[in-house]
């Protein structure tokens, strides 16, 4: 291909970068959905390092972030052990789970008196979203306690 200019030489440099940060884009969150999936069956190699929490007071977001090695722990061991399609009252919340890897994941998720309930794959999508239940086993660490109360208090 012959440029007749060296604004044509820069558009095409432009649009080549373009499509290589959005291919890249796409794969890291094609990564970032199997290492979720491989999470809720059970893998062990799959650990969260940060449960970042977005809700709404007042119509303003307000960010709550999971951070404490124990209470990770704690999660990832329920994320582990999912019942599917589950269903109740539950509240919601616009979430990113980070994995130890560093790859994130835009989730929902969605909390009830008995059990925390997380969309996977696309939340948004038309399609028929798979739910799963996450149990809250006793005893529940005190930092995930403190997070439920103030999320559900709010309300």
């Amino acid at each position: 291909m012959r440029f007749k200019s060296s604004m044509q030489v820069a558009t095409a440099i432009g649009i080549s970068i373009a499509m290589l940060l959005a291919g890249g884009c796409y794969l890291a969150a094609r990564q970032a959905k199997r290492d979720f999936h491989s999470l809720l069956h059970g893998d062990e190699a799959i650990q969260i390092r940060r449960l970042r929490i977005t809700h709404y007071t007042s119509g303003r977001p307000s960010v709550l972030e999971i951070t404490n090695f124990d209470d990770l722990q704690y999660l990832t061991t329920i994320f582990r052990h999912p019942v599917t399609n589950s269903a109740g009252q539950v509240y919601v919340f616009e979430s990113e789970l980070e994995f130890t890897d560093g790859k994130e994941l835009s989730i929902i998720l969605q909390m009830g008196d008995g059990a925390c309930f997380i969309v996977s794959e696309d939340p948004f999508s038309l399609w028929n979203p798979v739910q799963f239940n996450l149990l809250l086993t006793e005893p529940i660490p005190e930092g995930i306690q403190s997070v439920r109360k103030a999320l559900l208090n709010k309300r």
